[in-house]
């Protein structure tokens, strides 16, 4: 399902565009016009909030490691309990804890499981660490998938957080702007960014022309390619699913059938993604 933009274009009532007197020729007593001190105020405001949000306390004693590996170079004691930490961005590395999200403050790694974003996996509001795109495997993106077990159909819906409302109105007429859940490719978007810390379009045939992705014959698909399904030149615009070997696929099919792994069906793409 494809989502586009939203644009606000508003325009302010007259009464508050019309002054007696115009505010370029305001000065404060500092010698400063109003202007320079309107934006003062405001970059003093953005440095506020940006360093709140960068501030994430650690949960316990953390040692600090040279990489996003269980066996890396450790240094102990980098934080305390409740030091705040200043999170450049976030990789995905080896699991440890239960998850495979690390945390890195410019030198140090850090296993997000001890550090409190707020989030089980990528905090979306971190951006993801450049070397982190070459980790994580097939398999990875299908045990992120297969977590979402369970959750309902939603058109439009999923991100990569999570689920999400949906949107108004499927092919079918579904409304689903107040229901939680995932279409097929808000579940493919979740999964890669949470195993790869890659972030895809909310639409099939995007994924599947996306340029970070290999283009893969069908018979030689492996565990956590894409498989794609459609009427159009390329075979992608109506569904995508998850290869989860055996002959499965995880995936959002349609409504009334949660999130979960099925039987391959024939009529897909003679080709696959491979992220």
């Amino acid at each position: 399902m494809e989502i586009g933009p939203r644009f606000l274009n508003e325009k302010l009532p007259n009464q508050y565009t019309k002054h007696a007197v115009d505010p370029k020729n305001l000065y404060y007593c500092d010698g400063t016009t109003y202007f320079q001190g309107l934006l003062i105020a405001v970059a003093g405001i953005i440095v506020h909030f940006a360093t709140v949000e960068a501030c994430i306390s650690a949960s316990t004693d953390l040692d600090g490691r040279s990489a996003p590996t269980s066996n890396a170079t450790r240094t102990t004691n980098v934080y305390l309990t409740g030091d705040c930490i200043d999170v450049k961005c976030q990789a995905i590395g080896d699991t440890l804890y239960g998850s495979n999200v690390w945390d890195y403050d410019g030198t140090y790694y850090f296993p997000d499981y001890y550090v409190k974003t707020g989030y089980s996996g990528l905090d979306p509001n971190l951006p993801v660490c450049n070397t982190s795109t070459s980790r994580g495997t097939g398999a990875d993106i299908v045990a992120k998938a297969q977590t979402q077990d369970g959750i309902v159909y939603s058109w439009g819906g999923g991100d990569n957080s999570g689920p999400t409302d949906g949107i108004c109105c499927s092919p079918s007429g579904y409304n689903d702007t107040n229901v939680v859940g995932y279409d097929c490719s808000g579940l493919t978007k979740y999964s890669l960014f949470q195993a790869k810390g890659m972030s895809l379009a909310h639409y099939t045939c995007d994924q599947f022309n996306d340029n970070r992705g290999q283009k893969v014959a069908f018979d030689s698909i492996e565990i956590g390619d894409f498989i794609f399904y459609g009427t159009d030149d390329d075979q992608c615009n109506e569904h995508v699913a998850i290869f989860a070997g055996d002959g499965m696929m995880v995936e959002a099919r349609e409504h009334g059938v949660p999130v979960g792994t099925h039987a391959v069906r024939t009529g897909h793409s003679p080709y696959v993604i491979r992220f």
